[in-house]
């Protein structure tokens, strides 16, 4: 009689068997599409605050050429601004780049030309202030172009690692689905 039991009981054993196999498979193949998208998500995040550096930097740029062209204090707010937005946007990337250390360097890089192009700019304003429109910084100006140059470059090659992470991790996610 014992046997008899054991034998009707053996495939449902059997069937709960594959069947926790199968929802530990799944359970993994959630867990891990889960940290690829946040993966994803933290790539856009980067993409984002790289296009905001380059706008504040520009901002920075804007405000300088307002006031060295008209000496109107009003475009030094922008100058400002765009110097507290390059901030901000600094401590978010740097907090952000944790898990991506090839873009970090990268990064560190850009942040050493940003802070070069700063000295120059804050330069160029306190020059204009202290010395007048025919001052020396009036030179000063091809400086600010090839640093600024040189931070498109590095803010465009850094998208594009960052286009690359964000396809990857796309195709990481295909290919986690078809398994």
């Amino acid at each position: 009689m014992l046997d008899y039991k054991k034998q009707i009981i053996r495939p449902f054993i059997l069937a709960s068997l594959l069947l926790s196999a199968a929802l530990a498979g799944l359970l993994f193949a959630a867990i891990h599409l889960v940290h690829i998208s946040r993966q994803a998500e933290q790539t856009d995040v980067l993409r984002i605050e790289a296009i905001k550096l380059h706008k504040a930097i520009v901002q920075v740029e804007t405000g300088q050429r307002g006031y060295l062209l008209t000496q109107n204090v009003r475009f030094l707010e922008n100058y400002r601004k765009g110097k507290a937005d390059i901030k901000r946007i600094t401590h978010t990337l740097n907090a952000q780049m944790i898990d991506v250390p090839d873009i970090k360097h990268r990064f560190e890089d850009v942040s050493k030309l940003v802070e070069i192009k700063l000295r120059v700019t804050e330069a160029s304003i306190q020059t204009e202030i202290n010395s007048g429109a025919y001052a020396p910084h009036l030179n000063s100006a091809k400086i600010g172009v090839n640093i600024m140059d040189r931070i498109d470059t590095e803010l465009e090659d850094i998208d594009d690692l960052l286009q690359r992470r964000k396809a990857e991790l796309s195709d990481a996610s295909r290919r986690a689905l078809k398994q």
